[in-house]
């Protein structure tokens, strides 16, 4: 396990809430643009992963 400290800064309100709906399912919500997560590194990946699936499919 480690920890994984997430803080973003996203103007539009529609992919912000995308990135914190999905990170819900991965760490604890400290403020609502940082999470504090305790992940495995397969766990890590995938958020990754996912989150640069929601980056791309997301429109500006």
């Amino acid at each position: 396990m480690q920890f994984v400290l997430v803080i973003y800064d996203i103007e539009k309100d529609r992919r912000r809430t995308k990135i914190h709906i999905l990170l819900e399912g991965y760490g604890l919500a400290v403020q609502y643009s940082v999470f504090e997560c305790f992940i495995s590194e397969e766990d890590y990946a995938q958020m990754r992963m996912r989150l640069q699936k929601l980056f791309d499919s997301v429109c500006y």
